[in-house]
């Protein structure tokens, strides 16, 4: 008998260990996202208390006026989107000029099991630090999740600026879906044009 609930507490131990933390089970709107170049700043933490949170640059970055970026939780979806057999969920996080600025930018991420980041997404044709000219941006209202035949995709619109556009009104808007590819482990952008 006394073999037998050892067996039994072990089975236990080691299923609440394989188990983890489900992502359902986490707080996004209250917690630490780790943000860069995308989000308009210099890589570092912004921890957000009841779905909002502000970064500051440090010192060395604080260029024309700006030195906050106000980081807001927009959305959250849940879906197996890693094609694992386990939950995971992509925050929408939208940046904006916590100084006065209208400047905007946003970038999902990617959590599985415990909170552990899979990967952080932007628009196609980002440009990197230092590149001239506007980045494409994501189109937040439009951000989903589509499940298709037992795997969920994200899917998400993107403004694009065409070289006469002014700063306000990008020309263009085009829908991809970002694919798990399982054998690189990362998410690709593809156009989208609807599933057949």
């Amino acid at each position: 008998m006394k073999k037998l609930v050892g067996v039994l507490v072990a089975c236990i131990s080691a299923f609440i260990a394989l188990s983890g933390c489900e992502v359902t089970q986490i707080n996004w709107a209250n917690h630490a996202y780790t943000v860069g170049p995308t989000c308009m700043s210099p890589t570092g933490t912004a921890t957000l208390r009841n779905g909002t949170g502000i970064y500051s640059y440090p010192a060395p970055y604080r260029l024309s006026g700006v030195s906050h970026v106000r980081v807001t939780l927009a959305k959250t979806l849940y879906g197996d989107f890693t094609a694992d057999g386990v939950n995971d969920v992509v925050t929408v996080l939208v940046c904006t000029d916590a100084d006065g600025g209208n400047a905007y930018s946003s970038e999902l991420q990617v959590f599985t099991r415990d909170g552990k980041p899979v990967q952080r997404l932007t628009a196609p044709g980002v440009r990197a630090p230092g590149e001239f000219g506007l980045s494409p941006q994501l189109d937040v209202r439009s951000i989903t999740d589509h499940p298709f035949w037992g795997v969920h995709y994200i899917v998400a619109g993107v403004y694009s600026y065409a070289a006469a556009d002014p700063r306000c009104c990008p020309s263009s808007y085009t829908t991809y879906w970002f694919q798990w590819d399982s054998a690189s482990k990362v998410f690709r952008a593809i156009p989208w044009h609807g599933f057949p």
